[in-house]
């Protein structure tokens, strides 16, 4: 891999989230249920990418596939780092 990743620090000041009410547990709650209500719902699980995370120095590297889900034709992912 010839290209190089390069890293930038979020510079960003720093907020207060608990003012974020649309975030709030309870919103979070409400949105979970409603989407629980489908009866095609279904939990989606995760595909690791080990190796990609280790080449990117990344202690994991998971992808959420979830173009299957309602019948959405566009492949929709997920990239969850941490």
């Amino acid at each position: 891999m010839a290209d190089k990743i390069q890293w930038a620090g979020n510079t960003m000041p720093k907020s207060d989230d608990k003012h974020l009410g649309i975030m709030s547990l309870d919103h979070v709650k409400k949105a979970r249920a409603f989407h629980q209500s489908f009866p095609q719902y279904t939990v989606t699980p995760l595909a690791r990418l080990d190796g990609q995370a280790a080449r990117l120095g990344l202690s994991n590297l998971c992808v959420k596939d979830e173009s299957y889900r309602f019948v959405i034709p566009p492949l929709f992912i997920s990239i969850l780092l941490y």
